[in-house]
């Protein structure tokens, strides 16, 4: 019985996905990443994530922390 490579772990994929690895690491994260099914889906899922949080409104500053 063989060891099945479980891909890259979320936290990695998320560091991926935020910029956070050089260049070199992340050419290497992606890879593997687009190799694996469920790695795939965990990228696709933060991309989507993103994408909602940039689409709503910036919500207006309390005017009590306006004020501080």
């Amino acid at each position: 019985m063989t060891a099945v490579d479980p891909g890259p772990d979320v936290e990695l994929l998320a560091d991926l996905d935020a910029g956070l690895l050089d260049p070199e690491r992340a050419a290497a994260v992606r890879a593997a990443a687009l190799a694996d099914p469920r790695s795939a889906a965990v990228l696709r899922a933060l991309a989507a994530t993103r994408a909602e949080l940039g689409a709503l409104d910036t919500p207006p500053v309390p005017p009590t922390a306006a004020a501080a």
